[in-house]
């Protein structure tokens, strides 16, 4: 995957979708109380709603796979960094680097994702976007280890699905 194309349309998605009101709050509080990809969680909303795939377990783990090395070695340092240097304070100039270093290592994140939908291929369903997108970001979040006394069903991103559902065409719901 050396020749990621940076610029595609699972970004350009990721970019409109996370703009809008709510929607960066939700998925912020996904990762926070569950630990929750922003990236896997967007690019469930973008397969279900751009593609009709419903993701099986076996492919949503095939991509968590493929993506978890760079999230975890890249990804998270950069925003642990940022949010440290957020806390110690001064040293901006340095703050908004680190923040570009980590936006654009999230967008490697997802032309890594978007690559593998483009050489795999996942078979779409006739199901309708809106099933598609709550099953796949269902199956994500049910992924995750909640808390004690937390209930996935509680922290559900409506927005998020909503908001993707909304980009269609009319006819294509």
């Amino acid at each position: 995957m050396s020749d990621l194309v940076l610029d595609n349309p699972f970004w350009r998605f990721s970019l409109a979708i996370y703009s809008t009101p709510g929607v960066s709050a939700e998925c912020l509080a996904l990762q926070e109380t569950l630990g929750i990809d922003v990236n896997l969680l967007l690019f469930c909303a973008w397969t279900g709603a751009e593609h009709r795939i419903k993701l099986t377990p076996t492919e949503l783990d095939e991509f968590s796979a493929t993506v978890r090395d760079w999230h975890e070695q890249v990804v998270l340092p950069l925003r642990g960094a940022r949010q440290a240097l957020k806390v110690i304070g001064g040293h901006d100039t340095l703050r908004e680097k680190v923040k570009a270093a980590e936006l654009e290592s999230e967008q490697i994140e997802q032309a890594m994702l978007y690559a593998l939908v483009v050489e795999r291929r996942p078979q779409t369903c006739s199901a309708s976007p809106r099933l598609c997108v709550s099953e796949n970001v269902r199956r994500l979040i049910s992924r995750q280890e909640a808390p004690k006394g937390h209930d996935h069903d509680k922290c559900w991103p409506a927005k998020l699905v909503e908001t993707s559902i909304a980009r269609l065409p009319e006819r294509r719901e």
